[in-house]
């Protein structure tokens, strides 16, 4: 029998249904003593109480999860408030929520009271009225003329294999209405989007959750079993799939008041409950629901109107559903608002917790490549890879829990407070997008493209359409897609002497723009005969424009300065220059002497020459570094990059001098042949030009092994993959790879196109890409130049410019000045240029055991120097044994070099390094003393032989 129906206006409505259990709970001891008492939960997603209705249920309560062919009757009345429902298996009527965004739509997920909609105008529809479409898909609340839902309900025919309840008895008095047993919709839900760490990549479940899935279910991890095959979101309705799996159904309110469901199969509660606790946790899993669901209108601010509910029984009832019947945080990631810059990953987990309580997150497992922290404020994480994979994508993901610290009734039975989610991720690799920049018809030459000062456009070197033969090479500035072309430098005079007997114009070429925004350009001023050059600086002020000497001072008295100012670079405040010196000391002995080049550092400082011309010039000239060519300043100004750094046998790399301290710091890795080098804007990444991939200098380095002997091999191995022309020069093409993995020495991924040889087809593109990398201001594009004599339309060459995904380059350099220079760095004019530095005689221990025993003696007559190294069980860096010697027998200017070695490989690669041969600097030749004797290296079968012609000869054809 059902029991008598009631009607309750007004908010005595909520009191009628908690008043004893108030009373029975000691309220009035917890309100006193609270200090909560005074305040109301500000949550706007409480049921508004006109919209509550009250339903009296008999019989025993039933736990209800998904969707099932059971069915169950109700009484439905047009006329009342109320709605009575009897039987074995009662429902209970809970408040529907008119508010979508609040808190208490996380809350109202997890009840499993069956909806029952009231009207506003008091008038309650039935128990499975409209709003219980078994199609996943709720509709609005109607008023008084509500039909009846025995009208509009279609059979449900879900065979999930949900638990099925017995039918119920059928009550006197009003209308029959089929509920489908899994119903029990929340008056308001909360899209839950889970990644299942059984899948490779994110797979989205929807999923609706009761509020007793604690008592009908195992902890979260096993709530929902996961099928394997399900790898997206799925948007069918209703339920689909195997009674195993959990498939994702999207459902869209027609009053846009509730979010996507997230359903837990039957079959779930079915297992769970087979326990001895099942029951115990199912009744008060069910009490739970039924009063949460009850008290959630007192979350809400208590009503200004005069009513029955006074403030502070409002506040009491308040203090019980926060406390007694608080709901943990459930999570509701979604994969589709993580994002990627650069090579970091980042995205919100979502937590949502209905009384809006602070949440904790905690990553119960961590990624396994990489790292993740989460922003206990806002939910937000960033994971980053512990390297990049310039080849394809990475794929990793960590499992998160959250909870707010609080306890309910089902504490007690040790059922969690909160959620818990595996968040898969992907991390894309750099890639580039080449860009050709579009040139008039008639322009040759274009060469050597920087980006101009404003960041965007280009500057660069050409020759102008329908020039006469021998006419002057201009600057130009160009925007990247081609608009915007001007002529920087036409009808400008360059103040520079022509050489005696010639009246041919000079090039202006390799344009620099200075960052200090004077507008002022640095650029070559070219000899056309000789290659000879010198720089000047384009300057344009209310005097007019101009272009302005550059002179650099003399050098110590006896050291000639046979290229006096190669590849000068402004520093970014436009103070100071960077630039190096070939200087030869002569030595009869071993003529024509000593060539090395040094790099030198000076100030910048304008004045007027013996003839009254402004000039600038070199001022306070320091030697920063022992031998080596400067390449480029840092970004800060602080620092400059010097390619002299000697670490591996045969290798020389880039190294970052600081000039203040003096302290240097190694910035390349990779074991071929690198030339320019620039750092992107937040000196995280770096394109250089280099043979990487050519196996130029790798024959002898891939053994490695400290720089005990002077192996220079680099200019020779230059001088034949460079060829006589821009069009077959391999030595310089531009190469994009993060500075730590340069370091430990990775290639990166190339700029260029080229042949792989490893293909019947011809992937290259004609065309040989050239030196002098330029980043733009943001660090998302590089640009360089290409190279092809047999171009068909005669230009002969291109500007290209490489856009970048992944490799964002933020965070640049906020002070750019240059500081003072260290006194302890020499001064131009006093310092003597000096053979590479290399390790002292003695014995070194290997990386991983094992001796090189590193002598030398001093030939008295010849002044020859033999330097020996022999290895005992040696083991480097890579695991390799080396047994054996190798030594070099040099001039005393070292111009000429007889390199012997026998060595023996093994441990983790077996092979060997042999070859006698003499290496000549001045002709920057390698010649084998024998035939056969080549320096050869051979690891696991693989043989390489430094400068093999078959192999130069590929590669130059490779473009």
């Amino acid at each position: 029998m059902s029991a008598p129906r009631t009607q309750v206006n007004g908010y005595g409505r909520y009191v009628g249904r908690v008043g004893a259990l108030a009373a029975a709970l000691g309220i009035g001891v917890m309100v006193a003593t609270s200090p909560a008492i005074a305040s109301a939960d500000s949550s706007t997603s409480s049921a508004s109480s006109k919209d509550a209705s009250t339903t009296t249920s008999g019989g025993s309560a039933a736990s209800q999860t998904g969707t099932d062919s059971g069915t169950q009757k109700a009484t439905s009345s047009p006329s009342t408030n109320s709605t009575t429902a009897g039987g074995s298996a009662g429902s209970v009527a809970t408040a529907d929520s008119t508010d979508s965004a609040g808190a208490d739509a996380a809350s109202d997920s997890s009840d499993a009271g069956t909806d029952a909609t009231a009207a506003d105008d008091g008038t309650d529809s039935s128990t499975t009225g409209t709003g219980t479409d078994t199609t996943g898909t709720d509709t609005t609340e109607t008023d008084a003329t509500e039909t009846d839902a025995t009208d509009t309900e279609p059979t449900d025919t879900d065979t999930t294999g949900a638990l099925t309840e017995p039918s119920q008895s059928p009550d006197t008095g009003g209308t029959t209405a089929t509920v489908p047993e899994s119903s029990n919709r929340p008056p308001a839900s909360v899209t839950e989007t889970r990644s299942t760490s059984s899948h490779p990549t994110a797979t989205t479940e929807t999923t609706t959750v009761p509020a007793q899935r604690a008592a009908s279910s195992a902890p979260l991890a096993a709530a929902a079993p996961t099928d394997p095959n399900v790898t997206g979101t799925v948007t069918e309705s209703p339920l689909a799939g195997t009674s195993s799996g959990v498939a994702a159904t999207a459902e869209t309110s027609s009053a846009a008041t509730e979010s996507t469901a997230l359903v837990v199969p039957a079959v779930a509660a079915a297992a769970a409950s087979t326990g001895t606790a099942g029951p115990v946790i199912g009744v008060i899993g069910f009490l739970n629901s039924v009063v949460t669901n009850l008290l959630n209108p007192f979350l809400a601010p208590a009503p200004s109107t005069p009513g029955p509910v006074t403030p502070i029984v409002w506040a009491v009832l308040g203090f019980v559903r926060r406390n007694l019947f608080n709901e943990g945080p459930t999570i509701t990631y979604d994969p589709t608002k993580t994002s990627q810059t650069g090579q970091t990953v980042t995205g919100d987990i979502g937590a949502v917790d209905p009384e809006g309580d602070t949440v904790t997150y905690t990553v119960t497992k961590g990624p396994q490549h990489g790292t993740v922290t989460i922003d206990q404020a806002t939910g937000h994480f960033t994971y980053t890879p512990d390297g990049i994979d310039y080849a394809g994508a990475q794929t990793d993901s960590f499992t998160v829990s959250v909870t707010d610290g609080k306890k309910n009734l089902l504490s007690f039975f040790r059922q969690p407070h909160g959620d818990q989610t595996t968040i898969d991720l992907g991390v894309r690799p750099p890639t580039a997008e080449r860009v050709i920049v579009p040139l008039p018809p008639g322009f040759t030459n274009a060469q050597i493209p920087r980006f101009a000062a404003d960041g965007t456009s280009l500057l660069f070197s050409a020759t102008p359409p329908d020039a006469a033969a021998g006419a002057r090479r201009e600057i130009y500035q160009v925007n990247v897609d081609g608009t915007g072309l001007t002529c920087v430098t036409c009808g400008v005079v360059d103040p520079t002497p022509l050489r005696a007997g010639t009246t041919a114009p000079r090039i202006l070429s390799k344009p620099v723009p200075f960052e200090d925004g004077s507008g002022r350009i640095l650029m070559q001023s070219v000899d056309p005969a000789t290659g000879a050059y010198t720089h000047v600086i384009y300057e344009s002020d209310a005097d007019g424009t101009r272009l302005v000497r550059v002179l650099t001072p003399a050098g110590k008295p006896g050291v000639i300065a046979t290229d006096p100012q190669r590849e000068m670079r402004i520093s970014p405040d436009g103070t100071h220059v960077l630039f190096s010196q070939i200087q030869l000391v002569p030595n009869p002995s071993d003529p024509p002497g000593f060539i090395t080049a040094v790099p030198i550092v000076g100030a910048l400082t304008p004045g007027l020459d013996a003839n009254g011309n402004k000039v600038y010039t070199i001022t306070d000239a320091r030697v920063v570094y022992p031998v080596g060519e400067g390449k480029q300043w840092t970004h800060d100004g602080k620092g400059v990059i010097i390619l002299g750094g000697l670490y591996e046998s045969g290798n020389v790399d880039d190294i970052v001098v600081d000039i203040a301290t003096g302290e240097v710091t190694r910035l390349t890795g990779n074991l071929d042949y690198d030339e320019d080098a620039d750092l992107s804007p937040n000196g995280q990444w770096l394109t250089i030009d280099s043979m990487r991939g050519l196996d130029a200098l790798t024959p002898v380095t891939r053994i490695v092994r400290p720089a005990f002997l002077p192996l220079l091999i680099q200019g020779s191995v230059y001088t034949a993959y460079a060829g006589n022309s821009d069009a077959v020069n391999v030595s310089n093409q531009p190469w994009l790879v993060a500075v730590g993995d340069d370091l430990h020495r990775g290639d990166g991924i190339p700029l260029f196109v080229s042949d792989d040889p490893n293909t019947p087809q011809d992937e290259g593109d004609g065309w040989t890409a050239r030196s002098m990398p330029s980043w733009n201001a943001d660090g998302t594009e590089v640009a360089f130049w290409e190279a092809d004599t047999t171009d068909p339309t005669g230009q002969r060459s291109r500007l290209v410019v490489a856009k970048l995904q992944y490799t964002t380059s933020v965070g640049t350099a906020a002070d750019k000045t240059t500081p003072t220079v260290s006194s302890a760095f020499p001064t131009l004019a006093s310092n003597t240029p000096t053979q590479v530095s290399l390790p002292p005689t003695g014995t070194y221990t290997g990386a991983g055991g094992g001796t090189a025993v590193v002598t030398e003696t001093t030939d008295a007559t010849t002044g020859h120097i033999v330097r020996t190294v022999l290895y005992t069980d040696y083991v480097d860096d890579e695991g390799m044994i080396l047994n054996g010697v190798e030594s070099t027998d040099q001039s005393a200017a070292q111009n000429t070099i007889h390199y012997i070695a026998d060595i023996t490989v093994t441990g983790t690669h077996t092979g060997s390094l042999t070859g006698d041969a003499t290496i000549n600097k001045l002709t920057r030749t390698i010649t084998p003393t024998t035939a056969g004797s080549q320096i050869t290296s051979t690891l696991d079968g693989d043989t390489l032989v430094l400068l093999d012609p078959a192999r130069v000869a590929a590669a130059k054809a490779s473009t």
